[in-house]
């Protein structure tokens, strides 16, 4: 699996990139059909929380793309929330996916 990490508003450390990776290497236990991971890290100045951070995660997959996006107060609290919403859309396509390999043909 390829992954891109990419940075918004924010200089990206070489501890975060490898934390990324890390976290995203473990989604082919769940399916290893992944061909290319992008994520993509920004912040942004809100008024009332101060600095929000905000990862973006696109998987390319045989079939529709999955794609995952959240807000956290850190960006490795953020991470970690977008790993089960991208860990619960795999199960769905990997479960699709059989679905139709078992479906009689016509």
């Amino acid at each position: 699996m390829n992954i891109i990490v990419g940075a918004k508003n924010f200089k990206l450390t070489p501890a975060l990139t490898s934390y990324v990776e890390d976290k995203i290497r473990k989604l082919e236990h769940f399916w290893g059909r992944i061909i290319r991971a992008n994520v993509e890290l920004s912040t942004a100045r809100v008024k009332s929380a101060g600095e929000q951070a905000h990862v973006r995660v696109w998987l390319e997959v045989p079939g529709p793309d999955i794609e995952a996006e959240v807000e956290g107060p850190d960006m490795y609290a953020a991470i970690d929330l977008v790993m089960p919403k991208l860990e619960r859309q795999i199960g769905r396509a990997r479960g699709k996916a059989k679905a139709m390999s078992r479906r009689p043909r016509r």
